[in-house]
């Protein structure tokens, strides 16, 4: 039993099409914004005046930009 011409085209297209369309979904899945269950500590350096966040609970954490040590701003 052989299959028509146009099922030897169309099945290679379709599977090709929900190829893409399932790489499309899973990368645009890996765009979306991750919720934190960890509550982050925000920081301002005093001396370059960066503001960046850590998500450890640690009193003291050294700036990113100039590696200089600050405290976690109050909330």
């Amino acid at each position: 039993m052989a299959l028509p011409i146009s099922w030897l085209i169309l099945i290679p297209m379709v599977l090709y099409i929900l190829g893409i369309l399932c790489c499309g979904v899973y990368y645009g899945m890996e765009r979306l914004p991750r919720r934190s269950t960890k509550k982050a500590n925000i920081y301002r350096c005093s001396e370059c005046k960066v503001v960046y966040v850590d998500l450890r609970k640690v009193p003291l954490t050294r700036c990113p930009h100039c590696r200089c040590l600050n405290e976690a701003i109050k909330r």
